[in-house]
């Protein structure tokens, strides 16, 4: 389970998106369920490359941020 402010990777292609595997991408919002859904925000710089909502199997923990 990811928390908020949480950085990931991406393990999957999204499709319609400009975004490759591995694309790092911080977490807004955790709606809770079963399984969990993320509101993230994906970015290049300092500009907002796409703001989607994610279920957790496209999702995988960025070892970067827990070094």
């Amino acid at each position: 389970m990811f928390k908020e402010h949480e950085t990931f990777k991406l393990k999957k292609p999204i499709e319609g998106l400009p975004l490759q595997v591995g694309s790092r991408g911080t977490v807004l919002i955790v709606h809770g369920g079963r399984p969990s859904v993320y509101e993230v925000e994906f970015m290049k710089g300092i500009r907002t490359i796409a703001v989607v909502t994610l279920t957790e199997d496209l999702m995988q923990p960025d070892e970067a941020e827990y070094p």
